[in-house]
C-alpha cells in the first residue's frame, strides 16, 4: 500500500500509486516489508510511505531541467540498417523548480520560528517516435477473393469441392468485409512476415504536477503541517493503422492535515486527516471521429451508436492483420478516499507501546461498455477441405462470412459504490536486555463491504452443488422490482474476525559488530480488488451480452 503524508494514494483499479510524487519534493520515504508491525495493514506484500518536503527558517530553493535525446540513441533492435536510417525519436525534457522558507508577510507577521512554507513544481514533455508499427495485411488480388496465384486451395464450404480456378465469386463475398477492407490500407513491404510497415509516429506524454506544504508550530509541544499534491499525466500510443490507438487523461490529487501533540517526554499524540482522489479518462483513436465508425460504416446489426464507442469490430482467425481496437471501452473511472487516523506513542520503561485508530471512506465509479463494437471468430477449417487449415483458409472465411463466434454487449454498465474500512492496532516494542527485543502487536481490521447506488445483482451459490451452481438471483437498487429482503445491501456479507496478531524479536549478537538476528511472525489481511465488487453492476439483466457459436 502507499501513502502520501500518511493518506492512502491508491489506484484502485491495479492497485497501486496513483500518481509519483516528485522526487525533489520528498523529504524521505519508509518502506515496510514481510512481517512488519500492527501500526500498518491492508496489504501483506508492503507498505510504502512518502513524506513531503518542509519549508525552513531560511528562504532555499532549486531550479533543474533533465533531458535525454534521441541524438545519443542507438537504432532499435528490429530497426532495418539503411545509410539514412535514424533512431526512434526521442525527447524527454523534465523541468520544475521549488522554494521554501519562512512566511513573512511585511508589518503582519514574521513567522521565521513559527510558520514555514514550500512548494515544488515539476512539469515533463515527453515526445517517443516508432519507425513504424508493422503487420501483415491481406494482398490486394486476395480482398477480391482471388486466390489463384496461392498454393493453397480454397474449398466452397457449400459444395466440398475447390472455387474454381480458386476464385471466390464476386456474388458470394459479404458487403460488410469487402467495406471493412477499405480500411485496411495496402502492402508496402516485402519482408519475411511484413508487408506493410506503419509510418514513422510520436506518441506525446505530458504531466503537470505541483506539491505544496505548510507548517506551523503552536508551541515546543505542538505543530501542524497540511500538504496538497496535484498531478495531471496525459498520454497516447503510436498507431499501426491510423486510428488503433489508446490515450489516457488521468488527475491524482492527495491532501494531508497532521496535528502532533507533546503530552510528556513519553506521550506522543498525533491525529491526522486526509483525501486522496484519482480519476482516468481513456479514449480511443476514433473517439468521437465519426470517419471511423467502422462498425457502423460496414453495417454491422446491433453495435454501439455512441460517439465515444466509434471504432472496428474484432476479428480474429481471419488470417491476417486487421486495424483494431480494443474490444472493452473506452472507459472513465474514479475512486476517492476520505480518511482520519489518531495515533498515540507512551514510552513506560523498556515498553514502546503504540496503539491507534483509522476510519476511512472510499467510493469509485466506473463507466464502461464491455464489447460496444462486436467480434467475430472464424476457423479456416471451413475452407481448407480437412486439411490443416492456413492463413489463406482463416482470410476465405472471413470474406464468406462464416463466422464461428460472434459476441456484442452493447449496454454500458455504471459503478457507483461506496464502503467504509476501520483499523485498530496496539503494539509493544519490548526492550527485554540490551541486546534483545520482542516485537508483540495485534491488529483488527474490517473492510466493509460496498454498496452500489443503483442497480446491483449477484448470484446465490447455495444450489445443488454449493458454491458451484446457483440456486438464485439476488438484487439490489432496481427500480421495477424489489431489494432481496434476506440478503445485505451489498448482496455480500461482511467479514468481521480480521484479527491479526504480530510477533517478531530483534536480537544482536554480543561483540559481534553489526551483526543482528531478526525473526517474525504475522497474520495480514486485504481487501478485494475493486473489480470483484464491479461485477455485482454489469451481470445480467443489467448488461446484456449476446453470444453465438456455430459449427461446421
Amino acid at each position: 500500500r502507499f501513502y502520501y503524508d500518511g493518506i492512502e494514494a491508491m489506484d484502485l483499479d491495479s492497485y497501486s500509486f496513483s500518481f509519483s510524487p516528485s522526487i525533489d519534493a520528498i523529504q524521505e520515504f519508509r518502506v515496510e516489508t514481510s512481517t512488519y508491525s500492527s501500526e500498518v495493514g491492508g496489504a501483506p506484500g508492503g507498505q510504502v510511505n512518502l513524506m513531503s518536503k518542509s519549508g525552513a527558517s531560511r528562504l532555499h530553493g532549486t531550479l533543474w531541467e533533465f533531458n535525454r535525446n534521441d541524438a545519443f540513441t542507438a537504432l532499435g533492435p528490429f530497426q532495418p540498417f539503411t545509410r539514412d536510417a535514424k533512431p526512434p525519436r526521442l525527447n524527454r525534457n523534465q523541468y520544475g523548480a521549488n522554494i521554501g522558507g519562512p512566511v513573512l508577510v511585511p508589518r503582519l507577521y514574521d513567522g521565521k520560528t513559527k510558520t514555514f512554507f514550500f512548494f515544488n513544481w515539476e512539469s515533463g514533455r515527453q515526445v517517443s517516435g516508432s519507425f513504424g508499427g508493422t503487420a501483415f495485411v491481406p494482398p490486394a488480388p486476395y480482398r477480391n477473393g482471388d486466390f489463384s496465384s496461392s498454393a493453397v486451395i480454397i474449398y466452397d464450404p457449400e459444395t466440398g469441392r475447390p472455387f474454381p480456378n480458386n476464385i471466390i465469386p464476386q456474388n458470394r463475398l459479404r458487403g460488410y468485409a469487402r467495406k471493412f477492407l477499405d480500411f485496411v490500407p495496402a502492402t508496402n513491404a516485402a519482408e519475411p512476415s511484413i508487408n506493410y510497415r506503419g509510418p514513422r509516429a510520436a506518441a506525446p506524454i505530458q504531466q503537470d504536477q505541483y506539491v505544496t506544504r505548510l507548517d506551523h508550530r503552536f508551541s515546543d509541544k505542538n505543530s501542524l503541517y497540511g500538504s496538497y499534491m496535484f498531478n495531471t499525466q496525459a498520454d497516447d500510443t503510436i498507431p499501426t493503422f491510423v486510428f488503433d490507438t489508446r490515450g489516457n487523461r488521468a488527475r491524482g490529487q492527495n491532501l494531508s492535515l497532521t496535528d502532533m501533540h507533546i503530552f510528556s517526554p513519553t506521550i506522543v499524540h498525533e491525529v491526522r486527516l486526509g483525501w486522496h482522489r484519482f480519476f482516468e479518462h481513456e479514449f480511443f483513436g476514433a473517439t468521437d471521429r465519426p470517419e471511423f465508425d467502422v462498425a457502423n460504416i460496414i453495417g454491422l446489426p446491433g453495435v454501439s451508436k455512441d460517439p465515444r464507442n466509434y471504432g472496428a469490430p474484432t476479428f480474429g482467425g481471419a488470417g491476417y492483420d486487421f486495424p483494431t481496437t480494443r474490444g472493452i471501452g473506452p472507459r472513465d473511472r474514479l475512486n476517492q478516499l476520505w480518511q482520519v487516523a489518531d495515533n498515540v506513542s507512551i514510552r513506560r520503561g523498556n515498553h514502546f507501546i503504540k496503539a491507534g485508530a483509522l476510519v476511512a471512506r472510499r467510493n469509485w465509479t466506473f463507466d464502461e461498455a464491455v464489447n460496444p463494437r462486436g467480434s467475430f471468430s472464424f476457423d479456416g477449417r471451413t475452407t481448407s477441405g480437412g486439411a490443416n487449415p492456413v492463413r489463406e483458409n482463416g482470410f476465405a472465411a472471413y470474406l464468406l462470412g462464416l463466422a464461428v463466434g460472434a459476441s456484442v454487449s452493447v449496454e454500458p454498465f455504471a459503478t457507483r459504490m461506496n464502503n467504509w474500512t476501520q483499523a485498530y492496532y496496539l503494539q509493544d516494542d519490548w526492550k527485554l536486555t540490551p541486546h534483545f527485543t520482542w516485537n508483540l502487536g495485534m491488529r483488527y481490521e474490517f473492510f466493509g463491504r460496498p454498496i452500489q447506488r443503483g442497480k446491483a445483482t449477484n448470484f446465490d451459490l447455495g444450489g445443488p452443488v454449493p458454491g458451484f451452481v446457483p440456486s438464485r438471483q439476488t438484487y439490489h437498487g432496481f427500480p421495477d422490482f424489489p431489494d432481496t429482503t434476506d440478503r445485505p445491501a451489498a448482496l455480500v456479507y461482511s467479514d468481521r474476525n480480521n484479527f491479526g496478531p504480530r510477533f517478531g524479536f530483534a536480537y544482536t549478537v554480543p561483540q559481534i559488530q553489526d551483526f543482528v538476528v531478526r525473526g517474525g511472525y504475522g497474520v495480514y489481511f486485504t481487501p478485494e480488488i475493486t473489480n470483484s465488487w464491479t461485477t455485482l453492476t454489469l451481470n445480467p439483466p443489467i448488461v446484456k451480452t449476446f453470444d453465438f457459436s456455430g459449427t461446421f
